[in-house]
């Protein structure tokens, strides 16, 4: 009798061993490159680069719009092409502030309100070597939902202004 117990425990275990592993492999970890365009709900690849325009000017954006990409930015990069970009989108407006934390090239901050107008701009905030705790911390004098990364100098080499409008779509 204590045989036809532990084959039915054995084959229970077996049962729910199948069972994980059928039902394992359809909720696995979805894909997280993508997120949702909130005009027309197409998908965008994390992984490519939006077109802003600014003055003639077009600066490809790579789109940071969740708090750990925000937060990383463009930190731990040995250098960024002059027309290359990060674009960060925050869920609300404000004078959202940033600090250059393990950058290690200058960089132009350019902060976008949501009419998508220039309305501040911090020029060539490089600060290599500098521990955290000492690090400058940039904040915008207005509110803005978009905040625009380059390369250092790029801002002047193309002519960017404040209050210039800008010309991009997520």
């Amino acid at each position: 009798m204590n045989w036809k117990k532990d084959l039915m425990m054995i084959g229970g275990l077996m049962l729910a061993v199948v069972a994980l592993l059928i039902f394992g492999q359809t909720t696995g970890n979805l894909p997280t490159d993508t997120f949702e365009n909130s005009s027309n709900s197409a998908r965008v690849s994390k992984s490519q680069t939006i077109p802003v325009k600014i003055n003639n000017a077009t600066i490809n954006a790579e789109i940071a719009d969740e708090n750990d990409e925000r937060s990383k930015g463009l930190s731990n990069r040995e250098t960024l092409d002059p027309n290359l970009g990060m674009l960060f989108v925050f869920n609300e407006e404000g004078q959202h502030s940033f600090w250059m934390k393990e950058t290690k090239f200058a960089l132009d901050i350019i902060w976008i309100s949501k009419d998508k107008k220039i309305v501040d701009i911090a020029y060539a905030v490089p600060e290599p070597g500098v521990k955290n705790s000492d690090l400058t911390v940039y904040k915008p004098s207005s509110n803005a939902v978009y905040v625009l990364e380059v390369l250092g100098g790029t801002v002047n080499s193309k002519g960017i202004l404040i209050g210039q409008t800008t010309e991009f779509s997520l």
